[in-house]
């Protein structure tokens, strides 16, 4: 009896491994694929705004690559979100300054 139990045990574990296993996988591919379709609007998070005001390089990176992104035509708004640090800067301002100064600039 005590042999069954091990054995279907055993069967057990070693299914819920295969299962996580298979499904690493898929995550993992499914991440490695950029699907860049157009939609309504992005949201850009926040991050740290230095205390000289401006984007830490986090911040700028993001703030970059969602200007690109608008530029090429995949949104039409940009959304930023943020609250105040405690160096006591909006971030969502500092991101919306930013956004606008960089589309100004290739207009």
């Amino acid at each position: 009896m005590n042999y069954i139990f091990i054995k279907r045990f055993g069967i057990l574990v070693a299914s819920l491994c295969i299962w996580f296993i298979i499904h690493t996988t898929f995550v993992i591919i499914d991440g490695l694929n950029d699907e860049l379709k157009p939609v309504d609007a992005a949201v850009v998070l926040g991050n740290k705004v230095e205390v000289n005001g401006q984007p830490s390089e986090r911040l700028k990176a993001r703030l970059d690559k969602s200007v690109e992104l608008y530029n090429g035509g995949y949104f039409t708004f940009i959304i930023v979100s943020g609250g105040i640090g405690k160096e006591g800067f909006d971030e969502a301002k500092v991101m919306k300054l930013d956004c606008q100064h960089k589309t100004e600039q290739l207009l």
